[in-house]
């Protein structure tokens, strides 16, 4: 009498290879994400400390006295601990004596320095003659 084979249950070599493929597109997607991750929260820190650094700077502008602002610009760089370097552009333009216009641009050097700026504009005006204000001309 012929021996009868018994069905063994387990999986064959090619079901354990389109498994193994399966898995690792599916821990590509995974690691990709983890990447975008990453990326997106170092332009998140930078742009933060972008914005902290160009309110620093309008904020000293804004202690300096009227007298002391004149037209022009300056810029400056900065390093921030973990974060990374950044550029600073303060520009200041006068329309008349008693105006002036101030644009503060902070920007976060290397790859992600596009997606990471800050700029603000202020302007300040001296109203008291009394307080050392020029006089505009009539």
């Amino acid at each position: 009498m012929p021996e009868t084979r018994t069905q063994e249950a387990g999986f064959t070599l090619v079901e354990a290879l389109m498994a193994i493929v399966i898995l690792v597109f599916g821990l590509m997607a995974i690691a990709n994400l983890f990447v975008i991750a990453m990326s997106s929260n170092t332009a998140a820190n930078q742009s933060t400390a972008a914005v902290n650094l160009a309110a620093q700077y309008v904020e000293q502008l804004k202690a300096t006295g009227f007298e002391n602002i004149h037209a022009g610009g300056y810029t400056h760089d900065d390093a921030v601990n973990g974060v990374g370097n950044f550029h600073t552009v303060v520009s200041i333009t006068e329309p008349d004596a008693q105006t002036r216009f101030i644009r503060v641009q902070t920007q976060a050097k290397g790859l992600l320095a596009e997606r990471t700026r800050a700029e603000f504009t202020t302007f300040r005006v001296c109203t008291s003659v009394a307080n050392g204000c020029p006089v505009l001309a009539p």
